[in-house]
């Protein structure tokens, strides 16, 4: 499967410089989904008893910001 992620286009900070730079050097950000697409392929060769359907996620965009814990891996 081909796919797109959002991973890598971040700039990120170093948190170690954090008593040079004050708190707000703390500030740490990733690159997640701003908008996401779900996508289902049916995968050959599966035993008759077994789901063949697999879904993933396709990113239609991305955007800098704090991780959200509840929804982002």
């Amino acid at each position: 499967f081909n796919t797109t992620i959002c991973m890598g286009f971040c700039y990120s900070r170093d948190s170690n410089m954090r008593d040079i730079f004050g708190p707000r050097f703390l500030i740490q950000r990733g690159c997640t989904y701003d908008e996401v697409e779900y996508r289902s392929a049916i995968l050959p060769g599966c035993p008759l008893e077994s789901n063949p359907v697999f879904t993933y996620p396709v990113a239609l965009s991305c955007h800098c910001g704090a991780c959200k814990t509840d929804s982002d891996e």
